[in-house]
C-alpha cells in the first residue's frame, strides 16, 4: 500500500511551474501573430484608404458632362402661329425680344409682342413640359443701351431689378443677354456685369439660367470685345451667332472649312479649344 506522502512525491514540487511555463508558450506565439495581422490590416486599410481617395479626387476633377441642348428663338415681330408640336422637340424656347429703356428698366414693344410672349409661356409652363422657357434682351435693334446702362451703376442695378422682377413675375427659367456688339471699351464692364447679374440670380435659389450670345468669328478682333474666360465663368452656356451664307457652312465654325467659306475656326481663338465640349474636354458648352 503507497504511503500518501509518497503518493504527494510522485509528483515533482517545479512540475507545476514548467507546466505552467509551457501553458504560457503559446499564448506568447498568438500575441505575435495578433500584432501580424494588425500590422497587416493596418497596411489593407491604408491601401484602400489610398485608393479610395485617389478615387474621390478623380471623381471631384472629372470634367463635366455637357448637356444637349437645343434652343429655339421666337421672334416677338413674327405672326407665325407657335404650335405644342415644335416647342416640344426643344430642350429650351427663348422669347426674342423684351425691350430695354435707356435707364435700364425692361417692357414689351407693344400688345401683339406681349401676346405672343404669352402665348410661349402657355406651351412651355405646363405640366407634361420639361421645357425651359427664358427671355432674350438686345438684338441687333435694341443693343445701343446695354453700354451706357453697364457703365452706370444707378442704371446697372436697375437692369438687374428688372430681370429678376421679369423671372419671377412670369415664373421663367432664365435670360439670354444678346449685346450686338460690345467695343472694346465694353469688354471690362460686361463681364462684370455679367458677375454681379450671376450672383443676383444665385441669391434667389430658384436655379435660373443665364446664358450669352456672342459675335461669330469673322468681326473683327473678335477676342477684344468679349472676356471670353469670365464670360462662361458666369454664363450657364454661350450661344455663337450665325447668319445664313451663299454657301453650306456654318458662321462660327469649330473647324475651318475646304472651300474657303470660313477661313479659320474658333478653335483658333485664345482659350476656346479649353470652353468647348469633346470626348476629352468637357468644361461648359458653346
Amino acid at each position: 500500500m503507497t504511503n500518501p506522502k509518497e503518493c504527494y512525491e510522485l509528483v515533482p514540487v517545479d512540475a507545476s511551474s514548467k507546466t505552467k511555463k509551457s501553458a504560457e508558450k503559446p499564448s506568447i506565439h498568438v500575441g505575435k501573430y495578433e500584432i501580424i495581422l494588425i500590422i497587416f490590416m493596418s497596411i489593407v486599410t491604408l491601401g484602400l484608404v489610398v485608393v479610395i481617395r485617389s478615387f474621390v479626387f478623380v471623381e471631384e476633377n472629372a470634367p463635366t458632362v455637357c448637356e444637349k441642348r437645343v434652343i429655339g428663338y421666337y421672334a416677338g415681330t413674327e405672326k407665325s402661329q407657335i404650335t405644342i408640336e415644335e416647342v416640344s422637340e426643344l430642350t429650351h424656347a427663348v422669347f426674342a425680344f423684351v425691350y430695354m429703356a435707356t435707364d435700364g428698366t425692361l417692357m414689351f414693344s407693344n400688345q401683339a409682342q406681349r401676346n405672343r410672349f404669352l402665348k410661349l409661356k402657355e406651351l412651355t409652363k405646363n405640366e407634361n413640359s420639361t421645357v425651359k422657357m427664358m427671355f432674350s434682351i438686345g438684338g441687333k435693334d435694341n443693343s445701343q443701351n446695354f453700354s451706357p446702362v453697364t457703365a452706370s451703376p444707378d442704371r446697372k442695378k436697375s437692369f438687374i431689378n428688372a430681370i429678376l422682377e421679369l423671372l419671377e413675375k412670369y415664373d421663367l427659367d432664365g435670360v439670354d443677354l444678346f449685346w450686338r456688339w460690345p467695343k472694346s471699351d465694353d469688354k471690362d464692364e460686361y463681364a462684370v456685369f455679367l458677375r454681379e447679374l450671376k450672383k443676383q440670380l444665385k441669391a434667389r435659389r430658384k436655379d435660373y439660367i443665364l446664358s450669352v450670345v456672342v459675335a461669330p468669328l469673322d468681326i473683327n478682333r473678335w477676342d477684344s470685345k468679349f472676356d471670353i474666360k469670365k464670360i462662361i465663368k458666369h454664363a450657364d452656356f454661350i450661344s455663337i451667332y450665325g447668319l445664313a451664307k451663299n454657301t453650306t457652312d456654318s458662321e462660327s465654325p469649330m473647324f475651318a472649312s475646304a472651300w474657303g467659306a470660313a477661313s479659320s475656326s474658333m478653335l483658333e481663338l485664345p482659350g476656346i479649344q479649353q470652353l468647348t465640349c469633346s470626348n476629352i474636354l468637357l468644361t461648359r458648352s458653346l
